[in-house]
């Protein structure tokens, strides 16, 4: 009798499938280690959606979850993670030295295993990271994305056993080494008898001695007959849950395979009457928590609209989160042209969180009026090469939307590209903000971004799947490391007052948070020594006696120059999608040039820089960090400053310069060293002073490169997609003039 072997899912993939990975690692740990009495020794513990969940959603640390998880199983436990090829667990592919890192965080913190696969099947990705996760000292095992496209579909000639096959084959020749194969069908839609025939054709290419696994979701029902073909055929391991972690969206249950093996050539090898204690621990842990419904149903239409079992807990809870549950079937709905239109990439993370976003800009706006950016990078080729050619119609409208030229290298070497995403960077960035530069904090700054690094300084706060109707209040300490935030404080609200630094000014000596209600709005109030930080957003602060008018009126002028006439008007910048704030970057009175970023919103976990179309000052922030936001609900508020004329300037009726006719030319100098992502002027165009040139990426945020003087572009001496320096030549303007 063939022993099968499990990798046990439900501490990775079922709490993500199930719960949107929005459970509290204190609530499964003592699971785990039952399960480990029970004589489980193969545990999924880490990586996919866990890893960013654990910091956007669980305030933990993912590391120190995991350092705990290898507490609970023991030391003999075989551990494996999943990760994302060159994406490793972020959406966006990275560099080598990022990718490098992560690796040996795995090793440091208790992985044995790593499962690598690409969405898109890209050898050269799984070769790239494969070779980072090797030298780490960890065992690789390449995992090739397998799926049924819809019915008539022109995928269905792409994705084949022999297809599958073929990538097999070229893996093997690309030269990195494994321990094992994976074969993950993230939709749970193939027919046994292609999963039959997938492994057959492997094991004839692999030979007897290394092992094949195999990976499905329940969500059409079909889970524990796609195992029972794949072990006929020649699979080694299979990867089973626990109830309630189990069906649907989830894996097949241990105990309902193990039936199913039942008087068979095959056996699981394990106590089915200790399983069941598990499972029913494990119901009792997880009583607090909510099950989104998606997730636990079986649903035919996941064939013709594919959705990964994976993926439909979190986007489910997405949608809820921004108050648009009810158009979940819709945008399932439109997932079918997506997926085709988009190259046949399969649909699982990050590609099939590109698929939903792209989904939701089709409902939403109306079928392909706009890109979202994940999915037009996708289609142009910076996250590898798809399995047929995208639709071109939808190529040129990605590259016109996000003004960017199809790719011309691999995602590791364009990563590797734009130093501003370099290790060094992101060391950087936490130095700025007065954080430790371990490891593990520019692991979690690099893949999680600004809620990373909010994390990191202690200002996150828990979003977990619980049940309205659960009374439980849960205590416990979760897994935290020297990195993660703690909870809220509270106590006595301490007194204070204005502290005299001047015979006209102060500074209020104070320390303490409050909740200040301003026209039934809430405001978040923290004061720390010479600092206060409202919402997230941190001031410099002083305080006068009485009203000072003078100072008032000043501030109101802000957006006046010092030569043209300058015109002040109201204007506002308004959401344009639904989502939640994730960064502001001005404050109330500073100045904002058109097309400079002053806020981001997350929508669909993609991040959504939200730029200005008005130059002027911020008079007013109507919304705060972590706000949840409608499609039209304004922003920031401004002053905005309008230049009656710029006729002064000598120019012919087609808008070039006149020869001789003209003021002195102007060098505009980069002040940041950046990627220029989108550049705003051309030659012979007018340009304002304060106006943006360009727009830049450096540090991770989009930076605005604006004009220091009034006139017209004579140059521009740099080119989009191009790296520049700082003190960089970027362009020439011939500053306006008094016509002789």
């Amino acid at each position: 009798m063939k022993r099968i072997d499990v990798l046990l899912t439900a501490f990775r993939d079922g709490i993500q499938s199930a719960y949107g990975a929005r459970v509290l690692s204190a609530d499964y740990l003592p699971a785990v280690r039952a399960a480990s009495d029970a004589g489980i020794r193969r545990f999924e513990f880490g990586g996919g959606a866990l890893y960013q969940a654990s910091v956007l959603f669980c305030n933990e640390s993912p590391y120190a979850r995991m350092d705990a998880f290898r507490e609970a199983s023991g030391p003999d436990a075989e551990l494996q993670v999943l990760s994302r090829g060159v994406s490793l667990v972020g959406l966006e592919p990275q560099g080598h030295d990022m990718v490098g890192l992560y690796a040996r965080l795995l090793k440091r913190h208790g992985t044995d295993t790593v499962r690598n696969f690409d969405a898109l099947n890209d050898v050269a990705n799984i070769a790239a990271s494969g070779q980072a996760i090797v030298a780490a000292g960890l065992s690789h095992e390449p995992a090739i994305c397998v799926t049924d496209p819809p019915p008539g579909s022109v995928l269905a000639g792409i994705h084949t056993p022999e297809h599958y096959r073929d990538i097999l084959k070229a893996i093997m020749e690309a030269g990195t080494s494994f321990g094992s194969i994976c074969f993950k069908d993230s939709t749970g839609s193939m027919r046994p008898s292609g999963v039959f025939e997938t492994v057959r054709l492997a094991r004839k290419l692999l030979g007897p001695s290394i092992p094949i696994a195999w990976h499905t979701h329940d969500s059409l029902g079909l889970g524990i007959a796609a195992y029972l073909a794949a072990v006929e055929a020649g699979a080694d391991r299979i990867d089973l849950s626990l109830s309630p972690l189990s069906g649907g969206a989830c894996q097949p249950d241990l105990i309902s395979f193990w039936h199913a093996l039942r008087g068979s050539e095959f056996s699981l090898d394990i106590d089915a009457a200790k399983i069941l204690a598990v499972e029913e621990s494990l119901k009792k842990s997880l009583s607090r928590y909510r099950m989104v419904p998606e997730a636990e149903r079986i649903d035919p239409l996941v064939l013709f609209y594919p959705m990964p079992g994976g993926a439909v807990a979190a986007n489910a809870n997405l949608l809820r989160d921004q108050g648009m549950a009810g158009k979940y079937d819709e945008i399932i709905h439109a997932l079918g042209e997506v997926f085709t239109k988009g190259g046949g990439g399969s649909p699982v993370t990050p590609v099939s969180q590109y698929y939903i976003q792209q989904a939701y800009q089709n409902v939403s706006y109306g079928t392909w009026r706009r890109i979202a950016p994940g999915y037009g990078r996708m289609v142009l080729g910076y996250l590898g090469k798809t399995p047929l050619p995208p639709d071109p119609e939808v190529v040129a409208l990605a590259s016109r939307e996000l003004r960017l030229p199809p790719a011309d290298s691999d995602p590791m070497t364009l990563a590797d590209r734009n130093p501003t995403n370099s290790l060094r960077a992101v060391s950087s960035i936490l130095r700025q903000r007065g954080l430790p530069e371990d490891e593990e904090s520019l692991a979690i700054a690099a893949i999680c971004g600004e809620k990373g690094l909010r994390f990191l300084e202690g200002k996150a706060s828990p979003s977990l799947a619980l049940d309205p109707a659960s009374t439980k209040v849960h205590e416990a300490g979760s897994p935290r490391a020297k990195h993660a935030a703690g909870g809220p404080t509270s106590g006595a609200v301490p007194g204070w007052a204005p502290a005299q630094t001047g015979t006209e000014a102060g500074s209020l000596s104070a320390s303490g948070d409050f909740t200040v209600l301003l026209n039934d709005r809430a405001y978040g109030i923290k004061f720390s020594g010479e600092g206060v930080t409202v919402d997230g957003v941190s001031y410099a602060y002083s305080v006068l006696d009485g009203i000072d008018g003078d100072l008032l009126s000043r501030q109101a002028a802000l957006s006046r120059t010092a030569s043209g006439d300058v015109r002040a008007e109201a204007g506002e910048i308004r959401a344009p999608m639904p989502g939640m704030i994730v960064r502001i970057n001005k404050r109330i009175g500073d100045k904002v040039a058109v097309g400079e970023t002053v806020l981001v919103l997350e929508s669909m976990t993609a991040e959504i820089p939200v730029n200005s179309r008005l130059s002027g000052v911020v008079v007013d922030l109507p919304a705060a960090w972590g706000d949840h936001v409608e499609a039209g609900q304004p922003l920031v508020r401004l002053t905005v400053v309008t230049h009656e004329s710029i006729d002064a300037v000598s120019q012919a009726e087609d808008g070039t310069l006149r020869a001789g006719d003209r003021g002195d030319t102007v060098i505009v100098e980069s002040p940041i060293a950046g990627l220029v992502l989108r550049i705003y002027k051309a030659p012979g165009e007018r340009v304002l002073a304060g106006e943006s040139i360009l727009v830049a990426e450096s540090l991770k945020m989009e930076r605005p490169v604006n004009s220091p003087v009034e006139g017209v572009i004579e140059s521009i001496r740099v080119k989009q997609g191009e790296m520049m320096g700082k003190n960089q030549s970027i362009a020439a303007i011939v500053r306006k003039g008094v016509r002789p």
